[in-house]
């Protein structure tokens, strides 16, 4: 699932989480290019992965929860551990970065009192706005 839906992101044009511009056209252009790479696949194929991309995007399954929260885990430590140079650059504030990790306390609870020591963490070292 985590990977049918990057393919279609990166088709799509990777957005940055926090340009609020892109991010406001991300959504048309990712069913632009889940439309023309699932109908680049026999129909049995294509509608397995189309089936796959939608539960992805749609957030209700278990395993749609875990596959968004995943999504969501790995650009946060990233960006933690490479100094927080994307979030410093665009001034991303606590406040972005936690509506943006909702997805990781929905569908990986057990996980989210790490991503608030990492954020705290961010803040502590400036990387984030407090």
């Amino acid at each position: 699932m985590l990977l049918v839906h990057d393919v279609v992101e990166i088709d799509a044009g990777d957005t940055f989480a926090y340009d609020q511009a892109r991010v406001e056209t991300q959504h048309a252009r990712e069913q632009q290019a889940a439309d023309r790479l699932f109908g680049m696949l026999p129909i049995e194929q294509g509608s397995e992965l189309r089936a796959l991309w939608n539960e992805f995007e749609a957030r209700e399954t278990p395993e749609s929860k875990y596959a968004n929260a995943l999504d969501r885990l790995q650009p946060l430590m990233q960006n933690f551990y490479s100094g927080g140079q994307s979030w410093i650059k665009h001034g991303v504030t606590r406040e972005r970065v936690m509506q943006r990790m909702r997805a990781v306390e929905i569908g990986m609870p057990e996980v989210w009192p790490t991503v608030e020591r990492v954020v705290a963490a961010a803040i502590e070292k400036e990387m984030v706005k407090g």
